[in-house]
């Protein structure tokens, strides 16, 4: 008759598999784990080299292959972490599902704020609240949203730059949101000590580029005499006075460059 052996308790299978964790990390398994963990550094630099040869070479001038990189490096890593796990759990499945436990828990509140994001902003696509060429206003932050993306909002400001606001905070703050359909001109001007053509492109671009401008609605530049001219469309009256301030600033600042890079082009001839 075979006797009955008794079933081991949590404590002692923990205690069981760390004694088997203990001899894999020594001899010829420690030597395995360490060269998985080597030739999937080694390939990592392998791609890496490849794309910035490529660079340097000028195959790739844009930098296309960058994302080549990335997703061969989350392969790599993706596949390296499997094999190490895949050691580990045929040595310790209780202290494996331990360790998987803890760490779902610790993803969960690491992808906390970005999971509230993603919810803010599938919630704007969905309903159209805030879209490409709105002017909106958030805690003293004013500009024209420029891209309404799944995690964050990207708004020019008056001064060119960007800002990206998560969309989290679009759901308890205070958010103010110009979608007018007439539309108010705004002109800019400034005298030219020497008009010329990529002035006037110049100055156009910089209406493009405006935050002010509505998107989708043209923007003009020319000259009058000896004043440059610009003109863009903005969502209402009270958005005129800003607009023209914030152009007439990139167009002194256009005037500024150019008149030092005439003056470093003298000094070298």
């Amino acid at each position: 008759m075979t006797p009955h052996t008794p079933q081991l308790d949590f404590v002692t299978q923990l205690g069981m598999e760390l004694q088997n964790l203990s001899q894999l990390l020594w001899g010829t398994s420690l030597i395995s784990l360490g060269l998985t963990v080597l030739i999937g550094w080694l390939l990592s630099r392998l791609v890496a080299t490849g794309s910035q040869v490529a660079w340097r070479l000028g195959v790739d001038h844009r930098h296309r292959l960058q994302v080549v990189v990335r997703w061969s490096n989350l392969i790599i890593f993706v596949g390296v972490l499997a094999l190490l796990l895949r050691s580990f759990f045929r040595t310790a499945p209780v202290m494996f599902g331990l360790l998987a436990i803890t760490s779902a828990a610790g993803l969960v509140l690491a992808l906390a704020r970005p999971l509230q994001n993603a919810v803010g902003g599938a919630a704007l696509i969905l309903r159209g609240r805030v879209r490409e060429g709105d002017h909106i206003e958030l805690e003293g932050r004013a500009g024209t949203v420029s891209e309404v993306g799944l995690l964050r909002l990207t708004v020019r400001d008056a001064e060119g730059q960007t800002i990206l606001i998560p969309n989290r905070l679009l759901q308890d703050r205070v958010v103010m949101v110009s979608r007018r359909t007439h539309l108010v001109p705004v002109v800019a001007q400034l005298a030219l000590e020497t008009p010329s053509r990529p002035a006037v492109e110049a100055a156009r671009a910089a209406a493009l580029l405006s935050p002010w401008r509505v998107a989708g609605t043209p923007a003009r530049a020319w000259m009058d005499g000896d004043v440059l001219k610009v003109e863009l469309q903005t969502w209402s009256d009270a958005s005129v006075h800003p607009g023209r301030e914030a152009l007439e600033r990139t167009l002194v600042a256009q005037q500024d460059q150019r008149t030092a890079s005439r003056a470093i082009d003298k000094q070298r001839s």
